[in-house]
């Protein structure tokens, strides 16, 4: 997709195209379910659109590194796409005697499949649905981004974020964050004198493969990778 000016962030939804990655059956219904008629494109320095129009069909990235597959036992339920900003501080890192921009937190809204807004994505990270659910992760494997100015891609670990409700991330047990573009921190110097404490965001966009357990089905689970 096209880059993002710093100024304004469009916010496109993905029509996933699950059968990219070989989906069958209930996940193919469940990445769907929620799907409405999109509305108007909405600037980000406004309230994120409760619907936004699709953007070009999407799958499973062809290249997907091996190293960001989920275990075997983890099947592919939803998918959905994230508009907003990575958000950065100029500061001393810890360890280190240099100012530099450190990353603070994402902001994003999540689309599904026809545009509608399901949830966010927020510090923690956290994934937190409309219903109420929401979803911690833990890093465990990157790759690079296809160019020098998009974030890495990432496999995540999850746990229920404490008193969230039961419902659609509820069972989610690992994340895929691919087909990132945007978000890299920005190529001007953090120094004290200019920068210090300073605060910028940076548009970004990615997909977000949500999996959970499906253990019956170990080595043959729809993934991707």
């Amino acid at each position: 997709m096209g880059r993002r000016t710093v100024v304004q962030v469009l916010a496109f939804g993905a029509l996933v195209s699950l059968s990219g990655c070989g989906l069958e059956g209930s996940a193919t219904s469940d990445a769907l379910q929620d799907d409405e008629t999109p509305v108007e494109q909405q600037p980000a320095n406004e309230e994120p659109a409760d619907q936004a129009p699709p953007s070009p069909l999407l799958s499973c990235p062809a290249q997907t590194p091996a190293n960001l597959k989920p275990p075997a036992e983890q099947a592919l339920a939803f998918v959905y796409h994230a508009v907003g900003a990575q958000v950065y501080e100029c500061k001393i890192p810890t360890g280190s005697a240099a100012f530099k921009w450190v990353l603070v937190e994402p902001r994003a809204t999540l689309y599904n499949a026809k545009g509608e807004n399901v949830g966010s994505h927020s510090a923690g990270p956290t994934w937190s649905h409309k219903d109420g659910s929401a979803i911690t992760g833990v890093k465990r494997q990157e790759a690079p981004g296809a160019t020098a100015n998009d974030i890495p891609w990432l496999l995540l670990a999850t746990t229920p974020k404490p008193g969230a409700a039961t419902g659609k991330f509820t069972d989610v047990t690992w994340i895929q964050r691919l087909s990132t573009s945007g978000g890299v921190a920005p190529p001007e110097p953090c120094d004290q004198t200019a920068s210090a404490d300073a605060i910028t965001s940076v548009p970004y966009e990615a997909d977000y493969f949500f999996y959970r357990r499906d253990e019956a089905n170990a080595g043959n689970n729809d993934q991707c990778g």
